[in-house]
């Protein structure tokens, strides 16, 4: 008997070794075994079994020891192998991503997984955090009765409140657990003795003895994103798992994405009607005050408010009034944080200090003002104003202590170059409405943007506009990198040969980058067809202009985009 296994080291591929007799009865599909690497033993995973030699000229070596039958589940290796050729990435890479740290435990045999019977469902709850836990109570209650799992996957400030409701129901959390705590809890999720699991993104690859339900709650939450590779957020692999296991999945936030909404009328996605809970939000026009009057009352008379900043240090950015122009740096188009009172800039990308200039440098206009002022500089302001008692900082410091949330220029972050980014961050702003008083300062009140946190309508007029126009969902930018110059040639050829449509092809620190726009039915077929090249990593964004223009004519572009799609 021969097995390929998955080594817990720095290298990508399976590794064949052989069986001996006496192992035949625990060495399954997904068995943790140790078998010999170089001069020293490792840690591996059973991802296959052969009883025909592979056609290799080396002597193939024995497994050392099968420590524990059915560590992780076909169903496990599956998405893993799914998640792999998605992104590009080896399968031992995201496979151990997706079981605890420490390996040791040796008592482990368990049964392999009863499958749920029935088609697989997708379902979303948009609605305030205390109306989609109610939900997500109920759910939990009637799926542990007939002896189901729920897999809770959320930000880690809401763990203890999302706990607090499901305490009679035995819900247990992976908060601040040490490796062997961690540890205990997978071997107890994957026996069925755990029946409820809440934590964050880490354990979405946690096999389960009877899986009910997966709920990805706060979907727009930073927390749910993954920023090195495989680059995947907590909704897609749920929903590539959901599919694989043929079980249940719940999306739930404050508001629903364009995406969600396109798979939603796809009929992709049902959604799970609630009574909706107003907001808490006021919103407040400011002019040429940091502050609005309006504000700094709201600030006096809470106890321990919170004030959010679009960035960190002075903050900010020039922008043209008249025309959308945006200064960047002129060395490397890089963003900018402006200082000492916004006389000087500084490039955060090169480190560059100039003046900053005084007429616009497309129109040469004289209506520049600044956009998306800083933590320090809002400090300032509240030192002149002897609000000593107020926390200043950026979507970081969001948390339940505070008695009221400010969002100060919150229109910067509406002309993010990623066209999903002001989407998430109204969410965000309704989502902690939900719980505490917000007031939400803007330069335009009448802004459809706003409109949005009140009511869906807009949401549904943005996305037939992004499909009039051909933008994200219904188009997405793919970026591809290798360390391999060799090959940026061959895949500008092959790409072409396909009549795609490649905006970029360049180098940049020794890595040859390509990016290309393509239809939303395009990416999958395209990923597959990249899947067969080696040594190449993958990214999809929803950046319009990714890399067609320079980062000034891209910010320029998508700030005139956002102005004409939602001025009156």
């Amino acid at each position: 008997m021969f097995a390929e296994v998955l080594v817990k080291a720095n290298f990508g591929s399976a590794l064949t070794y052989t069986i001996s007799p006496k192992d035949y009865p625990r060495a399954l599909v997904g068995s943790l075994v140790v078998v010999p690497f170089g001069q020293t033993t490792k840690f591996g995973l059973i991802i296959r079994l052969s009883k025909k030699r592979p056609p290799l000229k080396t002597k193939l070596k024995p497994v050392v020891k099968v420590l524990a039958t059915n560590w992780i589940t076909v169903e496990s290796i599956a998405l893993t192998i799914k998640i792999s050729s998605l992104t590009h990435q080896p399968v031992s890479n995201i496979l151990f991503k997706f079981v605890p740290s420490l390996l040791k435990k040796t008592n482990m045999d368990l049964p392999l997984p009863s499958q749920i019977r029935g088609k697989f469902d997708r379902y979303a709850i948009y609605n305030s955090l205390a109306e989609r836990v109610k939900t997500y109570r109920n759910l939990s209650q009637r799926l542990t009765e007939v002896n189901q799992q729920v897999m809770i996957i959320s930000p880690q400030s809401t763990h203890k409140l999302i706990k607090e409701n499901l305490t009679d129901l035995d819900a247990v959390t992976v908060t601040n657990l040490n490796p062997t705590q961690e540890n205990d809890v997978y071997i107890k999720w994957r026996k069925n003795y755990v029946k409820i699991l809440i934590g964050t993104r880490k354990i979405i690859g946690w096999p389960a003895a009877n899986l009910g339900l997966i709920v990805v709650d706060d979907v727009h939450n930073i927390a749910h994103q993954d920023e090195q590779r495989p680059y995947l957020d907590s909704s897609t692999l749920a929903w590539y798992r959901v599919k694989i296991e043929q079980t249940k999945l719940l999306i739930g936030a404050s508001l629903p994405s364009l995406g969600l909404l396109q798979r939603e009328q796809n009929k992709q996605i049902k959604r799970i009607k609630s009574k909706p809970r107003p907001p808490q939000i006021k919103l407040i026009k400011i002019t040429s005050q940091l502050l609005a009057r309006t504000t700094i009352e709201a600030l006096n008379k809470a106890k321990t408010p919170l004030i959010i900043a679009p960035r960190t240090g002075f903050g900010g950015t020039l922008s043209c009034i008249s025309c959308g122009w945006s200064l960047t740096c002129p060395k490397c188009d890089g963003n900018v944080n402006l200082i000492e009172s916004k006389s000087f800039f500084n490039c955060l990308n090169c480190q560059l200090n100039q003046n900053t200039p005084s007429n616009c440098q497309s129109c040469s206009g004289h209506n520049l003002r600044s956009f998306g002022i800083g933590v320090d500089a809002i400090k300032e302001i509240l030192q002149k104003h002897n609000i000593n008692h107020a926390t200043v900082g950026t979507e970081q410091a969001l948390g339940l202590k505070h008695d009221l949330i400010v969002w100060s220029f919150a229109d910067s972050t509406l002309l993010n170059p990623n066209l999903e980014r002001p989407i998430n961050f109204l969410a965000q702003i309704k989502e902690w409405a939900g719980r505490i008083p917000s007031v939400v300062q803007t330069l335009n009140l009448e802004s459809k943007y706003w409109q949005i946190l009140i009511s869906e309508k807009p949401l549904y007029q943005l996305l037939a506009k992004r499909q009039q126009k051909n933008l994200p969902p219904f188009r997405q930018t793919l970026r591809i990198e290798t360390k391999d110059l060799n090959k940026q040639a061959s895949l500008v050829n092959k790409l072409k040969k396909e009549g795609l449509d490649i905006t970029s092809s360049k180098i940049v620190n020794d890595r040859a980058i390509i990016e290309l726009l393509l239809d939303s039915n395009q990416v999958s077929l395209v990923l597959a067809e990249l899947s067969k090249v080696t040594g190449i990593t993958i990214k999809v964004d929803s950046v319009i202009n990714f890399a067609s223009q320079s980062a000034k004519r891209r910010v320029n572009a998508n700030r005139t985009y956002y102005r004409s799609l939602h001025s009156n």
